[in-house]
């Protein structure tokens, strides 16, 4: 989506109390074409974006894993009225995964799958190209 629809839909937001933008962003780490764009939590001056992202595509579809980025103020009111939920998810593979991220594995693996899926996208266009002439 365009930068400029973006703003758009953060001044649409922005109009009325209690209106909120939920992003998921569950491909963003393998964009291999072009720059990454910013999501709309980057750019929401007014907390008005909720961002939402999973593991289950950067890492395995087995690790059912996800996260939720709430505005302070939603922060606050979820930790309030919802926080008394358990969480599913065991607290050995968070711990896991908190120590694959901080010690920058995730970074590497999300860079050599990058560099991975942007050859086979690369290739499988120049297949397509070559079948088409």
């Amino acid at each position: 989506m365009p930068v400029s629809r973006r703003y758009e839909l953060l001044t649409w937001a922005n109009e009325k109390k209690g209106r909120y933008i939920i992003e998921d962003d569950y491909d963003s780490e393998f964009r291999v074409n072009g720059v990454p764009i910013s999501p709309f939590f980057n750019i929401d001056s007014s907390e008005k974006v909720i961002y939402m992202n999973t593991f289950s595509k950067s890492l395995a579809p087995t690790i059912r894993i996800s996260y939720m980025i709430l505005p302070e103020h939603l922060l606050k009111k979820y930790k309030k009225e919802l926080g008394f939920y358990s969480c599913t998810v065991p607290t050995f593979e968070q711990y896991t995964l908190a120590s694959f991220i901080s010690k920058g594995y995730f970074e590497k693996h999300i860079n050599r799958m990058r560099i991975y899926y942007g050859k086979k996208r690369k290739a499988l266009i120049e297949n397509n190209e070559a079948c088409i002439y």
